[in-house]
């Protein structure tokens, strides 16, 4: 975790006109799990592919260590995650918890992301849940993701060098005390049925923990032997990823995918999820060339027994809903309330309900596009626009961080980094991109740059102004 995020966030984002909302996500909840506005901390950990642990997998953004600095054991007991803990059973969403306090202020109370924690025994001396992403290995370019999580985006795409192998046979020794308290693993991509660790993993889970429920997040363009094998042999959890069901959309989204393969694919996985009394889902992510397949994606999910799960796309920019002018985002909400959701079924019931919560999101950016369609950049020549941008950081950075200095070396920061990004821009093209970042919320804008390394920054930044 960057010294300059940890700065940036440490002060408290108050529940105050939150409370309602609170209320409301706290009423489905039992008294156990209520103590704390999230249980992550205190039963789970996630593995990120860049060896950084965290509490989850939606806080990327407070570390509590690496795991090729120190060990599982130290990780989980330092200073770091106690402080989390702690801030968390004060309703305290400042380190990092800034997916599920934008989901409680689009009033998606239903999908907090904190709520996959709930339900898990009482506190533990060990952790109960834990989350892999640790392995890149994957053979799909999906047009939304980066090299960061598929190895073939890193190869092809971005020109790179493969991932530092930061888990390998050392990692697996250390999991070995932990896997035994072990109620739920998760595991992402890259491609998790791809993954030569993950193999290793589950091979351990099913022999010292079978109960263990091992989750799932896979692409469906693989099912072999192999993989028939682990799910005949451990409790397996299975959401697909699907965005179409056209079959050149689709294939346009997930590059060097088969249609046909994967919805033969999802036939499988759902059977076997039905055998088993298993959860079975599809994973959705809506954004500016497929909304128009939300409402087939609901119909189609309640044919398949399946629960269909929403994923907000932030980035690429181009590819996102949220950063529309409210005019567009209008059309697309009138458009999609206009379905009808089935509800006679459970699953069909749960359906309707993450289709609403959709809907509301939606709304809800439109508000927010609403409140910035009165400024007009079209009289601002490119020192302006740089200069408005600069002086949007540093009053957000005035207003949220307590310490004179520490607030001058972080503007200081993200003003360095604004030039050094620019620089090479020509001047039409720098104005026009300035435009579009200036209407970007500067909460988003500080919140994805303060995570990253220099260079990672630059890439981003230069994504956002683009």
């Amino acid at each position: 975790m960057s010294y300059f995020y940890n700065k940036i966030f440490n002060k408290k984002i108050s529940s105050k006109g939150l409370d309602e909302d609170l209320k409301t996500y706290n009423k489905s909840r039992n008294s156990e799990d209520c103590k704390s506005f999230c249980q992550a901390p205190f039963k789970s950990l996630y593995f990120g592919n860049n060896g950084k642990v965290t509490p989850c997998c939606y806080n990327r953004r407070y570390v509590l260590g690496n795991i090729s600095q120190e060990n599982i054991d130290r990780i989980w007991n330092n200073k770091k995650t106690h402080s989390l803990r702690k801030a968390l059973k004060k309703n305290n969403l400042s380190m990092g918890c800034y997916i599920c306090e934008q989901q409680l202020k689009n009033i998606n109370t239903s999908s907090v992301p904190a709520l996959m924690y709930d339900g898990l025994p009482p506190e533990n001396q060990m952790p109960l849940v834990m989350e892999f992403e640790a392995d890149d290995t994957c053979s799909l370019e999906c047009v939304m993701c980066t090299g960061e999580y598929s190895s073939a985006i890193r190869k092809k795409r971005e020109h790179k060098w493969p991932h530092e192998n930061i888990y390998g046979q050392h990692f697996i020794e250390q999991l070995q005390p932990y896997l035994k308290n072990l109620k739920d693993a998760r595991f992402n991509g890259g491609e998790p049925f791809l993954s030569p660790l993950y193999h290793k993993i589950w091979a351990d889970i099913i022999r010292v923990s079978p109960d263990c429920r091992i989750s799932v997040q896979t692409n469906g363009n693989i099912l072999n032997d192999t993989i028939k094998d682990f799910l005949s042999k451990g409790h397996f959890y299975i959401s697909v990823s699907l965005d179409a069901l056209e079959k050149n959309l689709y294939e346009n989204i997930r590059i060097n995918a088969n249609f046909e393969k994967v919805i033969e694919n999802i036939s499988f996985f759902r059977d076997y999820c039905l055998e088993k009394g298993h959860y079975f889902g599809l994973a959705v992510c809506p954004m500016r060339i497929n909304w128009q397949q939300m409402p087939g994606l609901v119909k189609f999910a309640n044919e398949n027994d399946a629960k269909i799960h929403f994923q907000t796309v932030w980035f690429p920019p181009s590819l996102a809903l949220w950063n529309l002018e409210w005019k567009e985002l209008t059309e697309i909400y009138k458009t999609l309330e206009r379905a009808q959701c089935e509800t006679n079924t459970d699953i069909e019931k749960a359906n309707a309900q993450s289709y609403q919560s959709l809907l509301s999101q939606i709304e809800q950016w439109i508000q927010t596009a609403k409140q910035i369609d009165f400024e007009n950049f079209e009289t601002y020549d490119v020192t302006n626009l740089k200069k408005r941008l600069i002086d949007n950081i540093t009053k957000w950075c005035r207003e949220n961080i307590t310490q004179e200095h520490e607030e001058q070396l972080i503007i200081k920061k993200y003003i360095n980094i604004i030039e050094k990004t620019t620089a090479d821009f020509e001047e039409e093209v720098l104005k026009k991109c300035l435009k579009e970042i200036l209407k970007t919320p500067v909460e988003f804008i500080i919140s994805t740059l303060a995570s990253e390394d220099d260079n990672q920054i630059i890439e981003r930044f230069k994504a956002f102004i683009f």
